[in-house]
């Protein structure tokens, strides 16, 4: 049996009982359920690496004894499992399991977290009142009658001092809390430190029976938010089911922390936020945790002032990231090597095929590699090929948007560890220019029409005036193209001899007639007008004329001849 709130150590002996070795760098997980009939169980999972014939490793895990469900009456079941998913193949299996049974006595736990004392106001000036609450938990299954006692100490002092009429006595059932409050009036402007302490009687665990915040008297409007300093994550590489510890220095310099919190994000972008405890009255906060899942994790902290009231609001400040990652013991943890990066052709015309290569190499093989892809803030990924079995790793793929591409690459390892490495911490990109050839067209005009992007030879200049225009040659067709620049408009042309040589036609000023041409011989470019035939009108009004004329000419000759 053990008491509640105990640190319990279970250990299960791992036997190799078999004909053959388990290699060392071979991960073998072992795992441990508690449950109390059918309820939910807790698990917890550690490994080890390699195991000989004949070999026992022993595995120690830790458990808070908790009481649990109270109708088991503290009765829970412990099972140890090994090679639980049988990943390791054996000749059997009927053995990998063994069961224990534990009895936990229920005892009284208090707890007091800084969280869950609070000041109103939260920034007070000389002359306020305040009122300092507290949440005062107990976690066992036992009832208490627990002593609340409230603090104050100015900061520079070296002792805390009752607060009058600080000391409450309240009765607080099993799995409960109660709240609690005392009236507190400052004698000075300054930082003060209110240290909140509850005891009862036969209470195992005293960790967590003391809580400090601090409180701001008087100063300015708080409008700067906390200052968030030497943030670490130790160890930064741990072991499933070992402990990590998360910590920061945390200040503010015209109030003081209110909370602060451990944001943890997977590599499976999952996130969750984590209350983090003050290491007693100094400005240093933690946050302590087990992982059963072998993953990479990134960490920042978020911390809150106290500052409150009807002239500011309360402000929040955040730390960088930091990562961390959880491995099998005894598997290597050295990532792939990634060199020799290059995008081919590094400036390509829009639609072209842009290749990204590495040569990416390490000792477990290459379970994946990744491309990553940033454009106009969204970045996207794709799944990189091997060329030939080689350690060569390549992605092509043609860009429709004209612009700066930046690119990193991810590796990902064979072993049970999956070490990854990355190569965002260079800049690199590729350019999908506006105008490849620099002929004055853009590209996406070119494609449109159907004409080369990549060679300006094609393209002609035929501005006329304030009318800014190009011929753009189609190879389909074997024709051109014009393309008004202002107005950003396609129009057609015609061809046609003009002076001995083939001339291009087109419409300049969009009225929807040519009025211009360009000889393909000469280059030159003219004015078009087009050669007007005579209509049946005015034939109509020639010839009264021509018929009179006629007639005269007739008659001087009959006049001549008499």
């Amino acid at each position: 049996s053990v008491k509640e709130g105990e640190d319990a150590t279970i250990i299960a002996n791992i036997k190799n009982h078999g004909p053959k070795d388990v290699e060392e760098g071979i991960p073998i997980n072992v795992s441990l359920i508690l449950h109390q009939g059918n309820s939910d169980s807790m698990r917890m999972v550690k490994s080890i690496s390699g195991l000989k014939k004949g070999e026992t490793k022993k595995v120690s895990f830790s458990w808070h004894a908790s009481y649990g469900n109270p109708s088991y009456n503290g009765e829970w079941t412990v099972v140890a499992k090994v090679n639980e998913n049988g990943n390791i193949p054996e000749w059997k299996k009927t053995d990998n399991w063994n069961t224990v049974s534990v009895t936990v006595i229920p005892l009284p736990d208090l707890k007091v977290e800084m969280n869950d004392i609070g000041f109103d106001p939260s920034h007070p000036y000389l002359n306020d009142t305040v009122n300092i609450t507290a949440v005062v938990q107990n976690v066992g299954y036992n009832d208490t009658t627990a002593e609340i006692n409230f603090y104050a100490k100015e900061k520079g002092e070296n002792k805390y001092v009752l607060i009058h009429n600080g000391s409450i006595e309240k009765i607080i059932g099993k799995r409960s809390s109660e709240n609690v409050y005392i009236l507190w009036k400052p004698a000075s402007n300054g930082t003060y430190s209110i240290k909140v302490e509850a005891k009862c009687l036969d209470e195992c665990n005293l960790q967590d029976n003391i809580a400090i915040k601090d409180i701001r008297v008087g100063g300015g409007i708080d409008s700067s938010p906390p200052y968030i300093s030497n943030m670490r994550i130790y160890p930064s590489i741990q072991s499933i089911g070992e402990h990590i510890n998360i910590s920061a220095t945390i200040r503010d310099n015209d109030t003081t922390v209110d909370r602060a919190v451990a944001v943890i994000t997977d590599e499976n972008g999952m996130s969750k936020e984590y209350d983090m405890e003050r290491l007693g009255d100094t400005d240093i906060y933690y946050y302590n945790t087990t992982y059963s899942n072998v993953s990479y994790y990134n960490c920042f902290i978020k911390a809150f002032d106290t500052a409150g009231g009807a002239e500011e609001w309360q402000n929040m400040g955040m730390s960088d990231n930091v990562n961390f990652r959880v491995v099998y013991n005894g598997v290597e943890t050295v990532p792939p090597a990634i060199r020799a990066v290059t995008s081919s052709p590094q400036k390509q015309v829009i639609h072209g095929n842009v290749n990204i290569s590495a040569l990416i190499d390490d000792e477990s093989g290459i379970e994946k590699a990744i491309l990553h892809v940033i454009f106009g803030g969204t970045e996207n990924t794709y799944d990189m090929k091997q060329k030939d079995g080689s350690r060569i790793y390549y992605y092509m793929q043609s860009y429709d948007e004209v612009g700066q591409y930046e690119y990193y690459i991810e590796a990902i390892d064979s072993s049970a560890n999956r070490n990854r490495n990355n190569t965002s911490d260079i800049f690199r990109y590729f350019t999908i220019p506006d105008d490849y050839d620099l002929d004055d067209v853009p590209d996406t005009v070119e494609v449109e029409a159907g004409a080369d992007p990549t060679n300006s030879s094609q393209t002609v200049n035929v501005t006329v005036g304030s009318e800014t225009g190009y011929l753009l040659f189609r190879k389909n067709g074997n024709d051109y193209v014009y393309w008004d620049s202002k107005d950003d408009e396609l129009r057609d042309t015609a061809e046609k001899q003009l002076g001995g040589e083939n001339a291009i036609l087109f419409d300049s000023d969009g009225d929807g007639t040519y009025d211009h041409y360009y000889g393909l011989s000469s280059g030159e470019i003219g004015i078009y007008t087009v050669e007007e035939k005579a209509g049946i009108g005015d034939i109509i009004w020639v010839t009264p004329a021509l018929i009179l004329f006629l007639l005269v000419c007739a008659l001087f000759i009959v006049i001549r001849k008499k």
